[in-house]
């Protein structure tokens, strides 16, 4: 989730007067759905929030299987 939010931001840092509010929520929708998260007909509860913590070193697909076999 961070990684898009610095996408967009990075956008606006250079020099890019606006970025769509529909880009950062099309690109949080997509993160959601490839872990896993929420389907496309979901609605999150306010507080249906995970914080994970996980060495830089380790493997994005580790990360991605230990989140899923966590949340399953």
């Amino acid at each position: 989730m961070t990684a898009v939010h610095n996408h967009v931001l990075r956008q606006l840092l250079r020099g890019r007067k606006k970025v769509p509010l529909a880009t950062l929520q099309t690109a949080l929708a997509d993160v959601r759905r490839r872990y896993g998260v929420a389907g496309d007909d979901a609605v999150a509860a306010p507080d249906d929030m995970v914080v994970a913590v996980f060495p830089r070193s380790m493997p994005i697909a580790e990360v991605g299987r230990r989140l899923q076999s966590q949340l399953d």
